[in-house]
């Protein structure tokens, strides 16, 4: 019986921590779920314009020659973008962020305003 209380409280403890985490792996927009791995275009087009739309930081490779495929001096940029969306309709007490890399959604951030 006591045995069986301790499972209880250790899994409810579990539980609570797991969901103090504040990142999600898709995301119910007006439109549809957007997912990680969705491209910007999906995003926008389910969720509408963000609130706000920042690039937080860019990549740059630059490719040797002699590689195949590559090209003296050619470069390579990957941008990374945070959009910024009021949680409609579900809860207008938090913001969602959405950052982009490459063009595609890597992560899906809730935080409360």
């Amino acid at each position: 019986m006591i045995k069986r209380k301790v499972i209880a409280v250790i899994i409810f403890i579990i539980s609570l921590y797991l969901l103090s985490f504040n990142i999600a792996f898709a995301f119910m927009c007006k439109g549809g779920q957007v997912e990680i791995g969705d491209p910007k275009g999906e995003v926008l087009y389910k969720c509408g314009e963000p609130l706000s739309k920042d690039v937080i930081g860019q990549k740059e490779d630059h490719v040797a020659a002699g590689v195949p495929g590559g090209a003296v001096g050619k470069e390579e940029h990957e941008t990374v973008e945070e959009w910024v969306y009021i949680d409609i309709p579900y809860h207008y007490n938090r913001y969602v962020i959405m950052t982009f890399r490459g063009g595609k959604l890597e992560r899906i951030d809730e935080k409360a305003k």
